[in-house]
């Protein structure tokens, strides 16, 4: 299967052998009839769901050696860590929650033009159970309390 090493079918299929295979890197540079510093050259980052602690910018895989080894880097700030350092991926920019005073006025951190007022749209399934089972209770209270009122 020989592909131009400039074509995107090309450095898809690189990257699918190398992330998705066992394969040695030798082995994957004669299958695409590459040299194996082309086939580096073609080789991208493993992105994962998760944030860099520092900047919040999306962390990634390097290599497999450094996929194997959980250790995880950011190409915006370079900081390196393990996956268990880096944060949950949130969102894609940060947010600015509005903060009150005693007055109740509202102020926002920063330039309140470039602030971002959205709330994260990623739930984690504890909340959802959690509501899921509150709006239950309630429904449940609520039928036994009409099925009472009824039979006095």
């Amino acid at each position: 299967m020989g592909a131009p090493k400039e074509s995107q079918t090309g450095v898809t299929a690189a990257n699918e052998l190398y992330w998705g295979s066992n394969q040695s890197v030798n082995k994957i540079a004669e299958e695409l009839e590459l040299s194996k510093s082309a086939l580096y050259d073609m080789i991208r980052p493993k992105p994962l769901d998760l944030s860099c602690p520092l900047c919040g910018r999306g962390v990634v895989y390097a290599n497999r050696t450094a996929c194997e080894k959980g250790l995880a880097n950011c190409s915006e700030c370079e900081w390196e860590g393990t996956e268990n350092e880096a944060n949950p991926f949130v969102a894609e920019h940060p947010v600015a929650l509005p903060t009150y005073d005693d007055q109740g006025v509202v102020s926002l951190d920063g330039d309140p033009d470039q602030a971002s007022t959205s709330l994260p749209t990623r739930h984690d399934l504890s909340t959802t159970r959690t509501m899921a089972a509150g709006a239950l209770l309630g429904a449940a209270a609520g039928l036994a309390l009409v099925i009472w009122t009824w039979r006095r």
